[in-house]
């Protein structure tokens, strides 16, 4: 995925669960240091697996509309 999508032209937020074994946290990791964005944050749900706006609900909508939306 890091050399087919090397730079986004919008912003980047990951929302990565600690738990999860589809994406690993690893994997997130590395193509958040990688790819190039004009502005990306990171997030991690140390509770969640592939689903934190599952798992940690209200931890989830709070950056939606607090860090992302504002």
């Amino acid at each position: 995925m890091i050399a087919k999508v090397p730079v986004i032209h919008i912003p980047i937020y990951i929302i990565q669960g600690l738990h999860d074994y589809q994406t690993t946290l690893q994997q997130a990791m590395a193509y958040y240091e990688h790819v190039e964005a004009p502005e990306k944050t990171f997030y991690t749900f140390e509770l969640s697996a592939h689903m934190p706006f599952i798992e940690e609900a209200e931890r989830f909508e709070r950056i939606i509309e607090q860090d992302i939306l504002n």
